[in-house]
């Protein structure tokens, strides 16, 4: 079976679809996920949710995390953020944002917290309110009803949301790089001297 090719650059869908293949063979293999029936909706409601223009991205840093298995929704929305967004952008647990990068975040940064629910909930609304205190802009996405385990499908769907309201800022980068300004134009130079040299250096083919 083949299915036509996605059109986000990004993959959100192709994303979202193999996630939803591993927790089926989950649980075929005897896993408890009894919410695994309402995934379709959860998403479709996250999808059609008022999105708070506050949360796009900022001019410099934006910062997600979660616990438990959230931490790589975390990681995602970091990487959806760099691909469709063209933001700095990073997504880790929330003990290790604490103790690490917590340091670098700023006025001008936003923090987006994940929270699904569970033993992680608590700390995660610890941390948020810490960083609120110190003038951090914080986004809170809270989606329990599937529980901790699935709740990764609507808060996927809610990163990629984000990641659709870029700033200005990044709008300007992204014109920049297709116009062929600055960076855009010493990445494409780069990858023609690149092509170039790979195909001097192929052997001719032999007739």
């Amino acid at each position: 079976m083949t299915v036509p090719r996605e059109r986000s650059s990004a993959y959100t869908a192709s994303h979202l679809g193999a996630l939803l293949r591993a927790v089926q063979l989950a649980r075929a293999l005897g896993a408890d996920l009894p919410g695994l029936g309402e995934v379709p909706a959860a998403v479709e409601d996250a999808y059609r949710a008022w999105q708070d223009e506050r949360a796009a991205p900022p001019a410099r840093l934006i910062e997600f995390i979660g616990g438990g298995l959230n931490q790589w929704t975390a990681a995602e929305g970091a990487l959806k953020i760099r691909e469709a967004a063209w933001v700095a952008s990073e997504g880790l647990g929330v003990e290790q944002f604490l103790h690490g990068s917590s340091v670098a975040l700023g006025p001008e940064d936003r923090l987006v917290c994940l929270d699904g629910g569970g033993a992680w909930s608590a700390r995660i609304a610890e941390v948020a309110q810490a960083a609120e205190q110190a003038a951090v802009p914080v986004t809170r996405v809270a989606d329990a009803r599937l529980g901790e385990l699935l709740s990764i499908f609507p808060l996927t769907v809610a990163v990629q949301r984000i990641a659709l309201i870029p700033p200005s800022s990044s709008l300007d980068r992204r014109r920049n790089f297709a116009s062929g300004g600055g960076l855009g134009k010493a990445l494409r130079l780069r990858c023609r001297d690149h092509l170039t040299d790979r195909l001097s250096r192929r052997p001719m083919l032999q007739g």
